[in-house]
């Protein structure tokens, strides 16, 4: 889990460079809620990266447009939740949180894509 501090030498050990697990409350935070995310994602699509799991491209490739699907519905049905409950009307929050929340990842990718660009001579 690349975005964990995972290890951290003890200093003062009899077992020299002996990995600890170190998490501030932040971290603990963002692994409490993404756990169970991953977990499910974990358990229900093939893991693609071996070459027992190629075979099984395309099931991972359904299945997470499945998954993409489910997580869709889920925060369209929370955010109209949340707009009750705030007293924002439906369409509101569709036109600025919704489009806001599907925007920001492609943002952010085509950032990261426009900075690994090397320009040719």
């Amino acid at each position: 889990m690349g975005w964990w501090v995972l290890c951290r030498v003890l200093q003062n050990s009899g077992r020299c460079g002996a990995p600890v697990l170190i998490l501030n409350a932040r971290e603990r935070c963002r692994y409490v809620i993404t756990f169970p995310i991953l977990m499910m994602l974990k358990y229900t699509l093939p893991n693609c990266s071996t070459e027992e799991g190629k075979k099984w491209g395309m099931c991972g490739f359904f299945g997470s447009i499945l998954w993409i699907g489910i997580f869709s519905y889920f925060m369209v049905w929370w955010a109209a939740v949340v707009g009750a409950v705030a007293g924002i009307d439906a369409e509101v929050m569709g036109l600025t949180i919704l489009a806001a929340g599907t925007s920001v990842p492609d943002l952010i990718s085509s950032v990261i894509v426009a900075q690994q660009v090397r320009v040719q001579p």
